[in-house]
């Protein structure tokens, strides 16, 4: 995934100590509780893994709010795979799994929720943030479906988004995913309430941004970093439910045409990235995502240089005399898209350079690069 065209703007939540904590660390827990309410459902409802996914899912809903709505309508889509299958022991009595026990985790997520949602923080930041401005939910609800329907335009034009979607696609036909084993009906009703569930938690991992930025949209690279992850693997969930649908229901023929089956995926594949290549006006974004920017600019020397001079201010700052102001004067920084900027500016009253400053008990810091 992180190989994918545009992914470079998650340099924030990878390089940014914030970020990684308010974004990344919910994200992580979040698929460690679905991970652990699966568990449950496919080992008899242990009761150990059921306290580790509310657990988890609590500790993720704390985090950024575009997180929170993040992990809450995921754990309902889980639920609602739940909901829609049955149990091998159960038979053929096509009696729902669901029981009280598999809502825990959400339970545990929406609590979690509500305390971070009505915490004074947010609070405060959305009136200092509001200006002038009136603007309020409904303003919000008919930017944010704005801003879902072209994010999706932006990734269905991906041609390597949509060439590991048909990979996905024919290799989960061809292959019963087997951690599904004890959850494994799937029907027609399950396929669409899957497909606008996925569409749902879409538009809620975008709300919350909008809403809380005033209509400005995904302004910052961790909020759109986020919107699109979510928006992919989402869509990669609703494919692999609907694979299973279709493995289901062709079962046997997949079986006695494995081989064909996997000769058209590699021949797709190969289709889907040929035809991009060539109607793509800039060929060079396929390749922008953050993993090929990160090799590149290790491999050409630039992340080096860019340790390098952050390492020589870090050491001017420790080298300096209590109290005093320090003015460092650097050589340009190399241009960078895989790495986040130092934060450390000009200006010394900056929020940054206070805390920098405070840090190696100096009177004031500031930091030009490619000073003369």
């Amino acid at each position: 995934m992180l190989g994918l065209p545009g992914t470079w703007i998650g340099k924030e939540i990878f390089y940014w100590y914030t970020a990684v904590i308010a974004y990344l660390v919910g994200i992580d827990c979040l698929f460690i509780s679905i991970g652990f309410l699966l568990l449950a459902n496919c080992w008899k409802r242990k009761k150990g893994y059921y306290l580790w996914s509310a657990f988890f899912a609590f500790l993720a809903s704390g985090t950024s709010l575009q997180v929170t709505s993040f992990v809450c309508s995921w754990l309902l889509l889980v639920l609602l795979v739940l909901f829609m299958s049955v149990r091998p022991d159960m038979g053929d009595t096509g009696k729902r799994s669901l029981c009280i026990k598999d809502t825990i985790p959400f339970l545990s997520a929406f609590a979690g929720a509500l305390i971070n949602t009505f915490s004074p923080g947010n609070m405060l930041r959305s009136q200092a943030t509001m200006g002038d401005i009136q603007y309020g939910v409904f303003d919000a609800v008919k930017d944010t479906a704005a801003i879902q329907i072209d994010e999706l335009a932006g990734i269905f034009h991906d041609p390597f988004f949509l060439t590991l979607v048909f990979v996905m696609l024919f290799s989960c036909i061809c292959f019963k995913i087997k951690a599904a084993q004890n959850i494994y009906s799937k029907t027609p009703l399950g396929v669409l309430l899957v497909t606008v569930g996925v569409l749902v938690s879409n538009f809620l991992c975008i709300f919350p941004v909008v809403l809380g930025y005033h209509g400005s949209g995904l302004s910052s690279q961790r909020t759109k970093y986020v919107a699109e992850l979510e928006i992919r693997f989402s869509i990669l969930f609703a494919v692999m439910y609907l694979s299973q649908y279709i493995q289901q229901l062709f079962a046997e023929k997949v079986k006695q045409k494995r081989a064909c089956c996997l000769a058209g995926i590699v021949g797709c594949s190969l289709v889907c990235i040929g035809v991009f290549l060539c109607l793509n006006d800039q060929p060079e974004e396929l390749f922008s995502g953050y993993s090929f920017e990160l090799i590149k600019e290790i491999s050409d020397g630039r992340v080096k240089g860019i340790f390098s001079l952050r390492k020589e201010v870090l050491e001017e700052f420790e080298a300096a005399e209590d109290g005093t102001d320090i003015y460092v004067k650097m050589p340009p920084l190399p241009p960078s898209r895989a790495t986040y900027s130092q934060g450390i500016a000009m200006d010394p009253n900056d929020i940054v350079n206070a805390a920098v400053a405070d840090m190696f008990h100096l009177n004031s810091v500031a930091v030009e690069y490619g000073a003369k």
